[in-house]
């Protein structure tokens, strides 16, 4: 347990539950597609599989957290709708691990979870999609004009005419 987290996004802290959540989930898909004693030997993106996983868990506790922290900016609650559904999601947990206990004791030893980490991922799918609806619906122009204003513009780019790693 690291008190400081595994990252800091903005001066706040990502708990290390949220990498090791990201990273189990992302490691059982590929085990389960590749076989639970040879997926370490695949590459992805020209990486080591427990490379790639690292750094895809990291991503996602960051996007978690980056959206958490617009959500507090802008006000975003979730709908009675939306409370609705984390209920019912909660209780499918609840029921295929034939109870409470053994849902707190499923989630924090194949994931690592408390139970308010568990509601807090489940909510976090619900604010992502308010999110993703409140600044993806938007039409060409927005995007160029976006683009336009606040993007970084490139005047040079530079590329190596030898092989640098040869040394």
């Amino acid at each position: 347990n690291n008190n400081d987290g595994i990252a800091i996004v903005d001066g706040e802290s990502i708990d290390e539950a949220y990498f090791c959540y990201y990273f189990t989930v992302l490691k059982n898909k590929i085990q389960s597609q590749l076989g639970e004693d040879t997926w370490q030997d695949a590459t992805f993106e020209g990486k080591s599989a427990l490379e790639y996983v690292r750094e895809r868990a990291l991503q996602s506790a960051v996007e978690d957290k980056i959206i958490m922290m617009k959500v507090e900016e802008e006000n975003i609650e979730l709908t009675d709708d939306d409370l609705k559904n984390i209920e019912d999601i909660k209780k499918q947990w609840i029921n295929t691990y034939k109870g409470y206990d053994e849902f707190l004791k499923v989630i924090n030893d194949n994931y690592g979870l408390s139970e308010e980490q568990f509601d807090y991922m489940v909510e976090a799918v619900f604010y992502r999609k308010h999110i993703i609806d409140k600044y993806v619906s938007v039409d060409d122009t927005d995007i160029s004009e976006y683009y336009y204003n606040n993007i970084s513009k490139v005047k040079h780019i530079l590329v190596p005419t030898i092989n640098l790693s040869s040394g």
